[in-house]
């Protein structure tokens, strides 16, 4: 189910959005980023701030809708779980309405408006290539105004969005938080899958819910709740990240790099992860540019730097297509305003 934010979140908090973001702040939302669930009692001394006011500083920082904890599908891609990169033309006076129309999905889990031939910009996740080809043309071939599509279903996503961080913690800071992730629990020998998906909904709104309010709102046993979210992550039918909203943490531009290279890129992303901070998520696709790099910049002006720091990194890689990303509409299920902060929150099923 769709759901809105309290109206704080909607206005962000009527303030100055670069005023809320000091060093201090910065290093609580890296230190989710390594450990979304960690307790404030166990952060407290790795930052050394007490446990209150870590809370009261976060609480300040969510309900600005600034950054996040969520849950998302992270699934490995397979004929049973699709994701697509679907690119939409349509004229530019419709690109809005498209883009908003179709961010309410629930199976869409990004939505972008985009520089180039096709404004509108989607990640669809899918239960098959059916399931997608049956929304491709009676869904997005119904929608008034989009004359064509081209998709790139993936084949491979390298680098994952939720891996991404800020660079604000000390290597020894990052390693001790790091440290406190709770072992892979082991997992449960049944499973409801509308359970699984009333769990999944609390936890994309807020990926720090505890286990007694989780037990609480499905009525269930404290011990229930805690084994179920435990068994969800450890077999990763779900994932918790940290986002943060890229304009008020000092990244404003996003883009997308398409490119083409004959063999694969795996050996070359350890380097890449570590070197290029400005990639965001790399995926490879079945498409003629089948490198798919989404990136965050500082600056416009950084495009044309970062994409041959990254054809030095990868000899033969060639980029024929690039995009500015002029706003994000919907990123995992959140729904964004112009500054990236969440609006309102539409669960993504399939």
């Amino acid at each position: 189910m769709a759901g809105k934010v309290p109206e704080k979140i909607a206005m962000g908090v009527n303030m100055q959005v670069s005023a809320l973001i000091s060093e201090e702040d910065q290093q609580l939302v890296h230190a989710l980023q390594v450990s979304p669930r960690i307790s404030w009692t166990r952060l407290a001394p790795i930052l050394g701030v007490d446990a209150g006011t870590l809370a009261r500083r976060w609480q300040r920082i969510a309900d600005a809708g600034i950054a996040r904890v969520i849950a998302h599908n992270s699934m490995p891609l397979s004929n049973d779980n699709v994701l697509t990169h679907v690119q939409l033309a349509c004229a530019l006076k419709k690109a809005p309405i498209i883009a908003e129309t179709l961010a309410r999905d629930t199976n869409v889990f990004t939505v972008h408006l985009s520089s180039g031939d096709y404004p509108v910009t989607l990640i669809v996740a899918s239960s098959n290539l059916e399931h997608f080809t049956t929304y491709l043309t009676e869904r997005i071939g119904t929608v008034p105004g989009v004359r064509s599509a081209r998709t790139h279903p993936q084949t491979a996503l390298h680098i994952d969005g939720s891996s991404w961080e800020l660079d604000a913690l000390s290597k020894q800071q990052r390693a001790l938080i790091a440290a406190t992730r709770a072992k892979s629990a082991p997992p449960t020998t049944s499973s409801s899958p509308d359970l699984d998906y009333r769990i999944y909904d609390i936890l994309l709104a807020d990926g720090r819910t505890s286990y007694a309010d989780i037990a609480r709102r499905l009525e269930l046993s404290l011990s229930t709740a805690r084994r179920r979210v435990d068994s969800l992550i450890s077999t990763r039918k779900l994932s918790l990240r940290c986002d943060v909203a890229r304009h008020p943490f000092g990244w404003p531009v996003a883009a997308y790099l398409f490119g083409s290279f004959p063999n694969t890129l795996s050996s070359y992303v350890p380097h890449l992860r570590r070197e290029i901070p400005e990639i965001r998520v790399l995926a490879s696709s079945a498409s003629a540019n089948s490198q798919h790099f989404y990136l965050w910049l500082r600056n416009l002006t950084d495009l044309p730097l970062v994409e041959q720091r990254i054809m030095n990194t990868v000899p033969g890689l060639v980029f024929g297509e690039r995009y500015v990303l002029l706003r994000t509409v919907k990123q995992v299920g959140h729904i964004q305003d112009t500054l990236g902060r969440t609006t309102e929150i539409i669960p993504t099923k399939l």
